[in-house]
């Protein structure tokens, strides 16, 4: 059974949201199945949702949870794990002014940690917060094992987030 959001928070003003309508319809279903994918494909799943979806099911992630106030991760800091948010929302602010609210779904640090720059955003936690942690450490661990064609997509990906996130790149190659 899904969790219930302990916040009561107002999605309004949301940049980035899941929409977990479906949720109910794909739990207890195996992401590596043919069944997984005909129920995704049935109910039209965009990608990030599939992914999230996905996620939920993985026994390899440990959770946290975070006080309202409480900071995340602080811009410029080092990036160790990156978070994706399970429940609640989270206020994100870069030094330059930019603000916006994430909610379900929203991942942070990952493009930052696997290009190897400092974390780009603050981000902090607005009422109770659950996040699905990734060790940084596991995912230098893996991306050897990917294939060069998929690391290639993947790096231009993540360069192209970490530009608009307005950070700065700096070719470590």
């Amino acid at each position: 059974m899904r969790e219930v959001c302990v916040n009561d928070q107002q999605s309004a003003g949301v940049a980035f949201e899941i929409d977990d309508t479906y949720f109910a319809d794909v739990t207890g279903i195996n992401p590596d199945s043919t069944a997984w994918f005909s129920v995704c494909e049935r109910l039209n799943l965009p990608s990030a949702e599939r992914i999230f979806f996905a996620l939920c099911r993985s026994m390899a992630l440990n959770s946290h949870v975070f006080k309202p106030g409480e900071v995340i991760a602080a811009e410029g800091t080092e990036v160790h794990e990156s978070h994706i948010v399970m429940n609640g929302y989270v206020t994100v602010t870069q030094a330059s002014g930019k603000s916006f609210r994430v909610g379900m779904g929203g991942v942070f640090g990952l493009a930052e940690g696997v290009m190897d720059l400092p974390h780009a955003y603050t981000v902090t936690a607005q009422g109770m917060v659950t996040t699905s942690v990734m060790p940084l450490s596991r995912v230098h661990r893996e991306m050897p094992r990917i294939h060069k064609g998929l690391q290639g997509i993947e790096r231009c990906t993540m360069m192209r987030i970490i530009s608009g996130s307005g950070a700065n790149i700096v070719d470590k190659s």
